[in-house]
């Protein structure tokens, strides 16, 4: 199962794989319970990985930057006192 598939919600390359994925399903439609578009399932569970770990690393690095001007302004009205 994927998560929502709104092309507004994923980059344009996984966007490209998820339209292939959609249209095999609608080109065979018995054929992908049989395994015919495992491929592309694959290649969008591939994509959609890369995509989420991009945003866990992006998060991760404004918090970090987010940290560090806490602290900062922490030292600084410590040192005011």
């Amino acid at each position: 199962m994927h998560p929502n598939l709104s092309a507004n919600l994923h980059t344009p390359e996984c966007n490209k794989i998820i339209e292939a994925l959609q249209k095999c399903h609608k080109d065979n439609p018995f054929g992908k319970f049989i395994g015919q578009c495992n491929d592309l399932d694959r290649e969008v569970n591939k994509c959609l990985k890369k995509e989420r770990q991009d945003n866990q690393k992006r998060n991760y690095d404004q918090a970090q930057e987010r940290i560090k001007r806490v602290q900062e302004r922490m030292r600084n009205s410590k040192d005011e006192d």
